[in-house]
């Protein structure tokens, strides 16, 4: 119960205490008067209890120690209580109870410094003065804000200021204690004490005691706490490069400090807000002080260290919205936290441990975001406690087990993001029943399942994103999931799903992403899947298609036909069964598109169209392209990437390429291209990947692709017909940042190429690299490419190829291991001879040298019982290590 700072009045009901199962009650910042109720006693599960900022009178009832086993906090300060303090229960730890701003309080445990306890005669008589009352503003102002210039004198504990309260009135003397200092208190007390007793002449008359609103001065002394609570949080701030905390200083108000929120009545600090302000430094515990704080948010800042204990937490029984993101914490996630907590976001910290099952006790909770830290273990099943829970996101941690099936209590709910976790098992029944759920996110776990038949019908009629990509989803894909009119992104890559694609899409007209990726088993059981598919969506915003990988076929020119994707940004059907033309027209009927993934397909002809394009990246290798690069390649002037390598291109490099300027990766690689490279190539400073290898270049290395550009990553020429002197400045200053292999004619360049240095000395410099053979030895190497110049150029098996010849580079195919490299027997072609597979493995630094002493002494030896060599590819392993092959 709280009904904390209304303008309540009268004593407390007694009948209040009949409320046992009470747990938290605040009655705080009213004008409650008389005594605490005795009932009191009887609330045996109490465990917060605030009655600070009343009128409330007479001694402090001792029956509160007897609350101990469930008290955690009491809050009496700013009333009139008076007489002993107790010392057990709740009473024996000073950080539990709060007594500050009572008339004369004595006892109590050693923390306090109270004086000790007069022995009262029965017939003392209790003297009161009553006298007018000075607000902390009106002092504030009759002081010009505490100015220096009013100052009269400064001692170790406190200053004394000139101020004149009201116009025409004689001037007082104002003085204020500086409680920073850890001995101010006691000092205080002493000078209290003897301003009591003191009489004389000629000692300065007491007028009134500084207050805000009332005649105990609560909101003044109140003030203070929350100021030193926020002076000990900037004390442990190490950087703070916008110098947001140079507002938090005396000459203001701490209401007026930067990112700090007061309320209105007792002006006590609510919010306290800096995020994204670049801070650094640890969260201080004294943070538990500011017990008005209903919200802070520190997020995307630089915190590290422990967020403060859950004893410290606790405190803040006030705080609905608790936002610590995007920081470096450690350590444990606390559990103790506020009943009246709305929003807790701890995401993308470095938080440990598991799952705190108190944080399922908190029914206020509507949104949880823990992802992106390192939790471990399961999911309780209490979750389902969280009745008010309308958004989880718990992606990106180390979480386990299955998710519990009381999930399908939270009617409220609509968002869940399990991501990328270890989340195993079937999926619970009852989430499908989760009638308000937008968003179902668990992507790569290890769930192993298969979608009801009804799907979007009598199950999640209301969802707007699914992903649950990279699973262990199985069965057909249910038709009813593409009639979901709601469904805005649908990602199912990587599942195995069988059967067909639907070709009802129809009703998806809110549609923005759709992926199904690297479903291998679509299409199979007899079921061909067509690209026609795309033609039933329609829907207008549609942005990401996404299926490679998943056994589609079809002529691209006449799928795409109907179609009018006017919002499509992404393309990718890379590595399908794919066969056609890309028609000019797609690039009209899709206006907005950035990236074009068609590679891996059977693709004939390539056509960039005749007006200029805003397409980013053009993916269009291992396709069976044929003719010249089209002149209008030049209209797609904001290329940022290109590759069509692997394809059946020839002729020239046209001029028109060098007026996409904004290129950064360029490859050419393994086709027929011939002549030199263009000069008008030095135009574009933006390349840091240019890849020309396997190909007919010819003519010298152009100097001015040693400063091209000052981000070059690498630089392929190999395998051409490129001569004359090697530059030596820029990138070829770098062995590993360029390759020239397989060109025979050049000379110069760095000494770690090893190339001769003048035509003269070349015949003397290959005699050193002479090798007499004896028997037939298997001679290969791996590598980019090699020795196409020696012989006639036959096209790349490829990395597939070669794996399915060796078994998967089986060990029993292993014929012999060296060093450098192994060599395998493989069978290309079923009733073909077999062949010897050598592969080099580059991870060794010095592999790359002995390479290319291997390809000098192939390209000048002549041998009878040399193994002819047959073709060469460059392979990329499972491990993602570089291979390199050749196969004689």
């Amino acid at each position: 119960m709280d009904i904390f700072d209304n303008n309540l009045t009268r004593e407390i009901p007694n009948a209040l205490g009949n409320c046992l199962s009470l747990e938290l009650l605040s009655l705080m910042g009213n004008s409650f008067q008389g005594f605490v109720p005795s009932s009191f006693s009887s609330l045996k599960g109490l465990q917060i209890l605030d009655l600070s900022l009343n009128n409330l009178s007479g001694q402090i009832p001792l029956f509160f120690q007897n609350l101990s086993s469930s008290l955690q906090y009491l809050n009496l300060s700013f009333n009139n209580f008076e007489g002993a303090v107790p010392t057990e229960g709740v009473f024996g730890n000073v950080s539990a109870f709060s007594i500050l701003g009572n008339k004369k309080p004595c006892g109590g445990i050693s923390e306090l410094q109270l004086p000790k306890c007069p022995k009262m005669r029965p017939d003392h008589k209790k003297s009161c003065m009553i006298t007018a009352t000075v607000s902390f503003l009106d002092l504030h102002r009759a002081t010009n804000g505490f100015s220096p210039t009013n100052l009269i004198g400064t001692g170790h504990f406190g200053s004394v200021f000139k101020a004149i309260i009201r116009e025409g009135t004689e001037p007082v003397a104002v003085k204020v204690l500086n409680m920073i200092d850890h001995k101010a208190s006691k000092s205080f007390m002493e000078e209290c004490e003897a301003l009591r007793n003191v009489r004389h002449r000629n000692l300065v008359k007491i007028l009134t005691a500084c207050s805000t609103v009332d005649i105990q001065g609560n909101d003044f002394k109140a003030n203070h706490t929350d100021q030193l609570a926020l002076l000990a949080f900037k004390s442990q701030i190490s950087h703070d490069p916008l110098q947001v905390l140079n507002s938090w200083n005396t000459s203001l108000h701490f209401c007026q400090w930067q990112g700090v929120t007061c309320g209105r009545r007792y002006q006590r600090v609510v919010k306290l807000v800096l995020k994204s302000r670049g801070l650094a430094g640890s969260l201080s515990p004294y943070i538990g002080n500011l017990s008005f704080l209903h919200t802070i948010d520190l997020g995307n800042n630089s915190f590290r260290g422990e967020i403060p204990s859950s004893e410290v937490l606790g405190r803040l029984f006030r705080l609905r919205v608790f936002a610590l993101s995007s920081n470096s914490f450690a350590g444990e996630l606390p559990s103790n936290f506020s009943r009246n907590l709305e929003s807790l976001s701890l995401g993308r910290n470095k938080l440990s441990g598991t799952f705190p099952k108190q944080l399922c006790a908190l029914q206020k909770l509507k949104r949880l975001r823990l992802a992106r830290n390192n939790l471990t273990g399961s999911l309780p099943y209490d979750l389902g406690n969280l009745s008010s829970l309308q958004f989880i996101d718990l992606a990106s941690n180390f979480l386990e087990g299955g998710i519990p099936d009381s999930i399908g209590q939270l009617k409220s709910l609509y968002l869940i993001a399990l991501d990328e976790n270890k989340l195993s098992s079937k999926l619970p029944p009852s989430i499908y029943n989760l009638s308000s759920l937008w968003t179902l996110g668990l992507t790569m776990n290890r769930i192993v399942d298969r979608l009801p038949s009804d799907i979007g019908r009598t199950f999640l009629p209301n969802l707007r994103g699914l992903f649950i990509a990279e699973n262990h989803f199985f069965g057909p894909l249910p038709s009813s999931l593409f009639n979901i009119s709601t469904l805005e992104i649908l990602e199912l890559s990587s599942i195995g799903f069988t059967g067909k694609v639907p070709d009802n899409m129809g009703n998806m007209q809110k549609l923005q992403f759709l992926g199904f990726s690297r479903n291998n088993q679509l299409g199979s059981s007899g079921h061909a899947i067509d690209l026609k598919f795309l033609s039933s969506i329609n829907s207008t915003i549609l942005r990401v298609i996404q299926a490679s990988y998943c056994q589609l076929s079809g002529i691209l020119h006449k799928s795409l036909a109907n179609i009018s994707f006017t919002q499509l940004e992404k393309l990718s059907l890379s590595g399908n069964q794919i066969s056609g033309i890309i028609p000019s027209e797609i690039f009209l009927k899709l206006p907005n598109l950035t990236r074009l993934q068609l590679d891996h397909n059977f693709l004939t002809e390539q056509v960039f169209g005749p007006t200029s394009h805003g397409l980013l990246y053009a993916y269009l290798a291992d396709n069976s392209f044929t003719g010249s690069l089209p002149v209008e390649v030049g209209n797609f002037e904001y290329l940022v990437v290109m590759d069509v390598s692997n394809n059946y291109l020839e002729g020239e490099i046209p001029d028109t390429l060098s007026k996409c300027l904004s290129l950064q990766q360029l490859s050419l690689m393994g086709n027929s291209f011939r002549g030199s490279i263009p000069p008008s190539f030095s135009s574009l400073q933006g390349l840091t990947f240019l890849d020309l290898s396997q190909n007919n270049f010819s003519g010298p290395i152009p100097m001015f692709l040693q400063n091209l550009s000052s981000s070059w990553r690498y630089l392929n020429l190999s395998f051409n017909n490129f001569e004359g002197a090697m530059p030596t400045q820029g990138i070829f200053q770098n062995a590993s940042a360029f390759s020239i292999l397989g060109n025979n004619k050049l000379c110069g360049g760095i000494s770690d190429l090893q190339l001769p240095r003048m035509p003269d000395h070349q015949a003397k410099a290959l005699r050193k690299h002479q090798i007499s053979l004896g028997p037939k030895v298997a001679i290969g190497v791996i590598v980019s490419t090699i020795v196409v110049a020696l012989f006639s150029r036959r096209r790349s098996l490829g990395y597939e190829k070669n794996q399915k010849a060796t078994d998967g580079f089986s060990p029993k195919k292993l014929n012999w291991y060296r060093h450098f490299g192994s060599v395998f027997k493989a069978i290309i072609r079923e009733g073909t001879e077999p062949v010897a597979v050598k592969v080099l493995n580059m991870i060794d630094h010095k592999a790359s040298k002995s390479f290319m002493a291997e390809c000098e002494a192939l390209r000048n030896v002549r041998h009878r019982n040399l193994m002819k060599i047959l073709t060469r590819s460059l392979l990329c392993g499972l491990s993602r290590q570089r291979l390199q092959s050749l196969n004689f």
